[in-house]
């Protein structure tokens, strides 16, 4: 996490950036904080016109989710793949 927070996020790889910080948040049981960097990474991916990333990164919220505790929410999350 320390590592990633000194990274220097570019506009080219913000996206991986946003993903690889919610990643490590979760693994730290920081759920609510994971879920606020996949959500950036959902946002920087629809801007990017990239609908796999924001499907992936989707999957990523609904999982941080699922294990802070909001089972309709990951739900809804997994609902919103299906429409991309």
């Amino acid at each position: 996490i320390k590592a990633l927070s000194r990274a220097e996020i570019s506009a080219k790889n913000s996206y991986f950036n946003l993903i690889h910080e919610g990643r490590a948040q979760f693994h730290a049981g920081k759920y609510k904080t994971a879920r606020r960097h996949f959500r950036k990474a959902v946002t920087e991916a629809a801007l990017q016109k990239d609908s796999i990333k924001a499907a992936d990164a989707a999957l990523e919220i609904s999982d941080a989710y699922r294990s802070f505790g909001a089972p309709v929410r990951a739900y809804l999350c997994t609902w919103f793949v299906g429409l991309l």
